[in-house]
């Protein structure tokens, strides 16, 4: 089981957002390729593939989206960890209460909100260049509700490319990992039916594109942004019913999923076990040292209740707060409490266990 800690996946999230929003720079790089690609790229080829039975104009729209969802995914949830790596981070987060199935559903979370915000972009330019949702004979209205299982798809896929992204950062140096991100993206996006119909290869590169998961993520954005669907859509083996052809899309996408995010919790758990290196991450560990000391001993109950205060204040704050307890100021130390969310009866619960703590150390010395 996952055993979802959301304060703990949130924290992840929230910090690897405001560093992305905080960095202009990497907005915009992150923006120019698929902005380019969708205003000039995508014209220019639908200009020279003309063709009456075919707007490929409208075909590689949604192949562009699919480029967008992997090139997000490997780099933007990879990167925050290589840095962390790099600045001592990840010994820190070795040593936290949060379970590190949790870090890396922070970590998939974070750039899975990072693909949505560049997906937003990228539509918004499609439709200001002519590609439109599809509109199922219901005009404005059905072009809205053709934008959900748009998303719906891309977030499935965002969450697998990210895990993706994760496993490489978490196994690889900087320099390693821009040249593995590199190798596994360029076949995830050109050896599949997002570029072009996939009835254009040759036989064998036919097969693979086939099995290509980025194959099914463009043929599920394509039944509802442009329509173009193309004698290779998923829907063409189930007699033209595309509903059910985008069920089969997003079936596969899941199973994709599954098997990364499964795959990035045992790499990234993995990674967890051994020292970046760094300066951060060497203090953390004495600190964890001084806390499992602390622990051993007590009970059940009094543990539980030790690790909810490690877990709201961290390393950084502990002591201050039990100065504060030290020195009798109650008042200063409720508001300490309310300030992380701790409830009247949980701080009860925290301060009968110091007294515990407290006893068990005096009997200790008198021992």
């Amino acid at each position: 089981m996952l055993g979802f800690d959301w304060s703990g996946i949130w924290g992840i999230t929230r910090r690897d957002i405001i560093k992305y929003f905080r960095n202009k720079n990497q907005i915009i790089t992150s923006l120019l390729m698929p902005t380019i690609f969708m205003i000039f790229m995508r014209q220019g080829f639908g200009s020279v593939a003309q063709n009456p039975f075919f707007n490929y104009a409208n075909y590689i729209g949604a192949g562009i989206f699919c480029m967008t969802s992997v090139m997000g995914g490997l780099f933007l949830s990879g990167m925050p960890i290589l840095f962390d790596k790099m600045m001592g981070f990840s010994d820190v987060l070795t040593v936290s209460p949060v379970n590190h199935k949790n870090i890396v559903f922070g970590f998939i979370l974070a750039g899975t909100l990072k693909i949505l915000f560049q997906g937003s972009v990228i539509l918004f330019i499609a439709i200001l260049t002519g590609l439109y949702p599809v509109d199922n004979g219901l005009g404005v209205f059905g072009m809205i509700l053709s934008i959900f299982p748009i998303y719906l798809i891309i977030i499935i896929a965002a969450m697998a490319y990210a895990s993706i992204g994760i496993c490489i950062a978490a196994r690889c140096d900087m320099q390693n990992s821009f040249l593995w991100t590199t190798i596994i993206q360029i076949p995830l996006v050109f050896i599949s039916g997002a570029m072009f119909p996939v009835t254009g290869f040759p036989p064998i590169v036919a097969q693979i594109a086939t099995l290509n998961p980025s194959t099914f993520l463009a043929d599920g954005i394509r039944i509802f942004l442009g329509g173009e669907i193309g004698n290779a859509g998923t829907s063409n083996i189930v007699g033209g019913n595309v509903y059910l052809g985008y069920l089969i899309d997003l079936g596969v996408v899941c199973i994709f999923f599954i098997l990364m995010i499964n795959l990035a919790f045992i790499i990234y758990g993995r990674s967890l076990k051994e020292s970046s290196g760094g300066f951060t991450g060497m203090v953390s560990k004495q600190m964890e040292k001084q806390r499992k000391k602390m622990m051993k001993g007590l009970d059940p109950e009094t543990r539980e209740v030790m690790n909810l205060l490690w877990n709201k204040f961290g390393a950084g704050d502990m002591p201050k707060l039990f100065m504060k307890m030290a020195e009798g100021k109650e008042s200063e130390v409720e508001q300490m409490f309310a300030d992380r969310g701790i409830s009247k009866e949980d701080a009860n619960r925290i301060f009968e266990a110091g007294k515990k703590m407290m006893e068990q150390m005096a009997s200790g010395k008198r021992k």
